[in-house]
């Protein structure tokens, strides 16, 4: 019998990495850590940091370089893995502005 994965996901992820800076959205976008992002998708992304994180509510900042440079948006962290020397954290997004929404989905979909 053939092993059969089913996908749950609702957006198609990308390979993406790039260096985010993660804030605190309640503290004036207070530095908490940097993080470099490994995959993203319409839905969230996936990043991984060498500090543990002490709230489930970031805001994420893309550095210069990248397709989202300059920024912002607001996460809330679903899942965190202990990972040999770090921790990999997968966020949803909690607000998209249209901008950024338009550059994710076209990241996603025109490979």
């Amino acid at each position: 019998m053939a092993n059969i994965t089913v996908e749950r996901r609702k957006h198609n992820r990308v390979k993406f990495e790039t260096v985010v800076d993660l804030k605190l959205p309640s503290d004036a976008g207070r530095f908490i850590s940097r993080g470099r992002v490994k995959d993203i998708s319409l839905g969230g992304l996936k990043f991984e940091s060498c500090q543990e994180l002490s709230t489930n509510e970031l805001l994420v900042s893309f550095c210069n370089g990248s397709f989202l440079d300059g920024s912002e948006i607001e996460c809330r962290v679903i899942r965190a893995v202990k990972d040999k020397l770090s921790y990999i954290y997968g966020v949803e997004f909690k607000k998209l502005n249209l901008l950024d929404k338009a550059k994710i989905w076209y990241k996603t979909t025109a490979a």
